[in-house]
């Protein structure tokens, strides 16, 4: 199909914006139709074709969408939530295997980019970062008080192997990697008429945009929500759910945090605390060179090293430590970033319960079932008056991860006048939690079905299943 003459070689000028931190200015990316295109072709030519023209409209309209003059688009929805693929390369030297079809958002957004097809993960990457930030979808309908409320799904052309790729930048290098493409994605979003309602900053993008401070000082008219006070709190009932479903008490588990030095990280522990659980059963793992800010998160709850045990390791487990970490822990909470998932069964205590809000995840379902461990994805549910049309490998259109529920929530107090209920940028705090809990039980959002990759979570104890009750 011919591109419009509109699009052709469309590249928009070069703009310069002030980082968040002062220190320098960022030069913004340019987008080129033609070569996209051009690529787009060459890794889909073995796709049937009406698949690939199909996807081929798709890829125009994210680059008609990018130069559209903002009167065209104004009206689509008034908020909007920033994701990012989770998608990552096959790697036999690592023993991984391809990516799972419900971590395929290449694919759902562009079918002709399907797994299915074997089109080679490294040209998927490099085409996909030829892309502007686009549409991939949209939550809508009304909320329980009647107020209609319509989040943009909106895709931040960024990769796992980009990210950790640009670790060798030096320490600001996967923020200068990111940010670019993160800020076309709020312009996008305000073309579409976010600055009603909020911006969310799905999987790590408040980490990138340091808890979404660096983007309320570059945008001061928009506001943004990290989504880190929903999905503290679904993590936090998800512990207690798993615990009740596997007939213990949380008092009496052994837990470990996985990426215990980041906000989510934190907030886990904070909650453990405030539940009594003992110290000694709490193990806390992240990254070498973590070890001073898991020291901070114990002190601020009043404990120090010689209650919860540390352990800091390499950032792939080479080294044995996450293995340590994981291997007596009859429930895991898993926050951490990393390219691919890098838990295996034989770290794992048998039956063991693993809250996994990683992304992409730090275990793969294969894995778990090895072990016989329930892994619980950090999934909410949404009022029946709100619809999600994107497949990004929930079970159901109805429930939906913490940090988007968390937009919408927050775009329905907007609208009713109480957008300052919950500080929504920052770290994360109890105070938030409690709070988000308040507002999350006054619209109907409750947890969704227990659930991972797609597949409802069973578990077994004592050879009865235990059914979920929501």
């Amino acid at each position: 199909m011919a591109l419009p003459d509109l699009l052709r070689g469309a590249q928009p000028p070069f703009t310069e914006r002030k980082n968040g931190l002062g220190l320098r200015k960022n030069r913004e990316l340019p987008y080129d139709s033609e070569r996209s295109l051009a690529l787009f072709d060459k890794i889909t030519n073995s796709v049937p074709h009406q698949v690939r023209e199909s996807s081929r409209l798709l890829v125009e309209k994210a680059f008609g969408d990018l130069l559209a003059k903002p009167e065209r688009l104004r009206g689509r929805a008034d908020s909007a939530f920033l994701i990012h693929t989770r998608r990552f390369p096959q790697n036999d030297g690592l023993g991984l295997p391809p990516s799972h079809p419900a971590l395929d958002d290449a694919g759902m957004c562009f079918p002709a980019l399907s797994l299915r097809y074997g089109i080679p993960d490294k040209a998927v990457e490099e085409f996909w970062e030829t892309l502007p930030p686009f549409q991939a979808g949209t939550i809508g309908g009304f909320m329980p008080d009647g107020t209609p409320v319509t989040t943009a799904l909106i895709s931040v052309p960024i990769t796992p192997t980009g990210l950790f790729a640009s670790v060798h930048d030096g320490i600001a290098g996967p923020r200068n990697y990111a940010l670019p493409r993160i800020r076309a994605a709020v312009d996008l979003a305000n073309k579409f008429g976010a600055q009603e309602g909020f911006i969310g900053l799905g999987e790590t993008l408040a980490s990138l945009t340091n808890h979404g401070r660096i983007l309320l000082q570059e945008y001061p008219d928009n506001d943004f929500n990290t989504g880190h006070a929903f999905t503290t709190l679904m993590i936090q009932r998800w512990v207690e759910e798993a615990a009740r479903l596997k007939e213990r008490d949380l008092a009496d588990l052994k837990i470990t945090i996985l990426g215990a030095a980041g906000a989510i990280g934190r907030a886990t522990l904070g909650f453990l605390v405030d539940k009594g659980i003992d110290p000694s059963h709490i193990i806390l793992y992240d990254k070498l060179g973590a070890e001073d800010r898991i020291l901070r998160n114990l002190r601020e709850f009043g404990l120090d090293e010689r209650g919860a045990t540390i352990l800091t390791g390499d950032m792939f487990g080479m080294d044995g430590k996450l293995k340590q970490a994981c291997g007596d822990a009859d429930l895991l909470v898993s926050g951490m970033s990393t390219p691919f998932p890098i838990v295996k069964a034989e770290y794992l205590k048998r039956g063991a319960s693993y809250i996994d809000d990683s992304m992409p995840p730090t275990l793969t379902r294969e894995e778990a079932d090895k072990a016989d461990v329930s892994v619980f994805w950090v999934v909410g549910r949404l009022p029946d008056g709100m619809i999600r049309d994107l497949d990004y490998g929930l079970k159901g259109n109805t429930g939906e991860w913490g940090c988007a529920a968390e937009t919408v929530a927050m775009t329905t107090l907007k609208k009713r006048g109480q957008k300052g209920v919950l500080d929504t940028v920052g770290p994360v705090t109890p105070e938030r939690v409690t709070i988000a809990g308040k507002i999350a039980d006054e619209m109907g959002i409750g947890l969704g079905e227990p659930q991972s990759y797609g597949l409802p979570t069973s578990v077994s104890t004592g050879g009865t299943l235990v059914e979920f009750s929501a």
